[in-house]
């Protein structure tokens, strides 16, 4: 959670140097990975 806040500031803070593609990906993984985590609770 914390290295896509440090990608979010990081973009918000020098907007157009950063490709927005890179917060994506953060938040994408993210997602995964609060996914892959409700599997395991469900399944367990």
């Amino acid at each position: 959670v914390s290295d896509t806040a440090d990608l979010n500031t990081d973009v918000i803070g020098s907007p157009g140097t950063r490709p927005k593609k890179r917060v994506v990906v953060a938040d994408d993984s993210h997602l995964v990975r609060a996914i892959v985590v409700q599997a395991l609770k469900s399944e367990f």
